[in-house]
């Protein structure tokens, strides 16, 4: 019976058995690779900090998502797709353990550095140098050769504003005369009282309030906060400030390039501390350049402060 069922079908009297049906392979769909992002935490969209990050993200084809600071915006801002990387403006709890990736936290003192972690400005900002500048600054500024020193404004480092702050006085204006006087003494009248025309507060939460009625009565102010000056311009000498700008994106960038984390501190050697807001009313040009040869001479290290930048005891 095989051998008439295959004579069949070789006769073509019957079909042929079927084979088996090849299947055709699937073309894999590719999976669409997310645009990377940077997540900004706290820090505010108008701020030259923002501007530079978003810059520095854009440059790179990056998009930038911004958040509040705190748990919320911390979760909302890892749940974006394609996050490579985090800048955040203070210290949010459970950040470093809820994403392991490229971390930079600015001006958070009690951050830690790790692996994947670097802090910017604070800890280890020279704010020797800061009440320096200020001291030079003020001293430039003042006819009168009378400069008062606003003090207990609420602020952190306030031994060594004063010691440094003393120290670029006497550089500026080795005649000037120091008065100090405490932030909620500081009234219009009694600093006009001792005679003096220039006026420079400790950075702190007083120091605006104790300021502005000064530069209200005429005086000439110099102004260094975390904030641009909320001062009427035409009494602001100049402003010495601090730049998260300027460390935030080379500090990302060196992570990014495998670098360990480390500690980015404001330093005028890293072009972080810097004056600006001059006010040509209140400085001539000869002044001015005395001033920048200042800035340079600590940049350089050829001038030295005289204090320790750790606890403003002189050195």
């Amino acid at each position: 019976m095989a051998g008439l069922a295959a004579a069949m079908v070789g006769c073509g009297l019957l079909p042929a058995p079927a084979g088996p049906t090849p299947t055709l392979a699937a073309t894999p769909t590719p999976t669409p690779v997310p645009t990377p992002r940077l997540l900004l935490l706290g820090v505010p969209a108008g701020s030259a900090l923002g501007a530079s990050l978003v810059d520095w993200a854009g440059q790179r084809g990056w998009l930038t998502d911004a958040f509040e600071a705190g748990q919320a915006g911390l979760e909302a801002g890892l749940t974006q797709p394609g996050l490579q990387a985090v800048v955040s403006l203070g210290w949010s709890a459970g950040l470093q353990s809820a994403f392991s990736g490229p971390l930079i936290v600015v001006d958070a003192p009690d951050a830690t550095i790790g692996p994947r972690l670097s802090v910017v400005g604070e800890p280890g900002a020279r704010h020797d140098q800061v009440g320096f500048l200020a001291g030079v600054l003020a001293g430039l500024v003042s006819g009168t050769e009378r400069v008062a020193l606003l003090t207990e404004t609420g602020g952190a480092h306030e031994s060594i504003y004063q010691a440094a702050f003393d120290h670029g006085l006497r550089y500026g204006c080795p005649r000037c005369a120091l008065i100090r006087l405490a932030a909620a003494q500081a009234s219009a009248q009694a600093v006009a009282g001792e005679g003096a025309d220039a006026a420079f507060a400790v950075p702190g939460p007083a120091a605006a309030a104790a300021l502005v009625p000064l530069a209200e009565a005429g005086l000439w102010v110099v102004w260094s906060g975390s904030e641009p000056a909320p001062l009427p311009e035409t009494r602001l000498a100049g402003e010495i400030r601090m730049l998260p700008e300027a460390l935030a994106a080379p500090a990302l960038t060196a992570l990014l390039d495998g670098q360990p984390g480390t500690a980015w501190p404001y330093s005028v050697e890293s072009r972080s501390i810097a004056v600006g807001s001059l006010n040509s009313e209140a400085l001539s040009p000869g002044r001015e350049l005395r001033l920048q040869q200042a800035w340079e001479g600590l940049a350089s290290g050829e001038l030295q402060i005289g204090v320790d930048p750790l606890t403003g005891a002189e050195s």
